[in-house]
């Protein structure tokens, strides 16, 4: 099989991803807040929980890969000590910056304190629930990393231990516990933001990364999900256009299963790509490679960035106030919307080159494989420090 890290346009997977979150929650503030346009985003575009899930069932994927290849490589004595580095891993990408947010937002928003415990310990989710509210918090976007780490708890101990020939029911069950939890909490909730709702999308993209394991496996899983891929658009469009028009979204339960379908598929497609076409200008597109790269920085600080339009307007009303030309193109939604993107992937780049890469260095350190570790760690005691002058 092909290796993951060869495989570029999973980073244009993410940044496509953000983007869908990004003109969900962006989309109303450059007067796309009318009939039409509201259609075009709900039902046509992907919204942002596609891109949350399409985010889900990356993680399922690639969080399995790793963890089958590594156990093969680790055999029965060195689990623990993986699971050990996966954990200490996953808290060099995850934890610094999500800190940081917290620790700004507590400061600068006094209703985050009432829920300060429950962002300390990535379990937002279940003050989300209990409020049962879609924005009880500053912080609400916190309810997908608050899932993610929840998956992260358990899986590394399943995917190690667990009898290689359970798996596949293993992620069945998952499957069917993420479709059934979610339709059985909207009855009586309007939130779904238990941590066992997501699971199908985890399970989904879990199972193709068991399946890789094995050509004819591979083959088989594929050829399903090429097959069942387009006729998933088909319950996606009709589920959002009905949802749309009867407001009545009980049945997001199967759209949310839809969305991880199609983003198995689209992970397919992009895995097996042959187009040369995609490949050089979506799949290795620098640009778009890139914002996935920072996706989880975009992912953090987007929804903070209205915060910066007091000032910018303050500063461009005094300068060009007596310009109304000038002032009425400057001044606009759609000014402000480019604004606002400037300045967050200024806020993310800084933050990927001054915060995330140290850490991200530091996981050199701690490797899965044992063995190759100490071997390394034994070449860089042994070596001359090279003197200058």
């Amino acid at each position: 099989m092909t290796g993951l890290k060869q495989i570029k346009g999973l980073d244009s997977l993410r940044a496509f991803a953000v983007i869908f979150v990004l003109i969900s929650h962006w989309a109303t503030r450059v007067g796309m807040d009318s009939h039409f346009w509201y259609f075009i985003q709900n039902c046509i575009v992907p919204d942002g929980v596609f891109g949350v899930y399409l985010f889900f069932v990356l993680s399922g994927f690639l969080i399995t890969s790793i963890l089958l290849q590594v156990r093969t490589e680790a055999g029965d004595t060195d689990r623990l000590y993986v699971i050990k580095s996966f954990f200490i891993r996953r808290v060099l990408r995850i934890f610094p910056i999500y800190y940081l947010v917290v620790f700004v937002t507590y400061f600068a928003f006094p209703e985050v304190r009432g829920g300060i415990w429950y962002l300390l310990t990535y379990t937002n989710k279940f003050y989300l629930y209990k409020m049962d509210s879609w924005v009880a918090s500053p912080v609400v976007h916190s309810w997908t990393l608050a899932i993610e780490e929840q998956f992260y708890l358990i899986w590394p101990w399943i995917i190690m231990f667990m009898n290689k020939k359970y798996l596949r029911l293993i992620f069945i069950l998952f499957i069917v516990t993420g479709v059934v939890s979610t339709k059985i909490i909207l009855s009586y909730k309007i939130s779904t933001w238990l941590p066992f709702n997501s699971y199908d999308a985890f399970g989904i993209g879990a199972w193709y990364a068991y399946a890789r394991t094995e050509t004819d496996s591979c083959r088989k899983f594929e050829k399903v999900i090429r097959t069942l891929g387009p006729f998933f658009l088909v319950p996606y469009f009709y589920l959002k256009v009905a949802g749309f028009y009867t407001n009545n979204w009980n049945g997001i339960y199967l759209i949310r299963f839809t969305d991880s379908m199609i983003c198995a598929w689209l992970i397919v497609l992009v895995i097996n790509n042959k187009s040369e076409f995609c490949r050089k200008y979506i799949l290795e597109n620098t640009v778009l490679n890139y914002i996935g790269k920072i996706s989880y920085g975009i992912y953090l600080y987007h929804v903070y960035m209205y915060k910066f339009n007091p000032f910018i307007f303050d500063k461009l009303n005094k300068r060009f106030g007596t310009y109304p030309v000038i002032h009425d193109a400057i001044v606009s939604a759609a000014a402000f919307y480019i604004y606002d993107l400037i300045i967050l992937f200024c806020l993310c780049w800084l933050s990927y080159n001054l915060i995330e890469k140290p850490y991200l260095r530091l996981k050199h350190v701690h490797k899965y494989n044992r063995v190759k570790a100490i071997a390394e760690g034994a070449v860089c005691a042994t070596e001359t420090p090279t003197v200058i002058g």
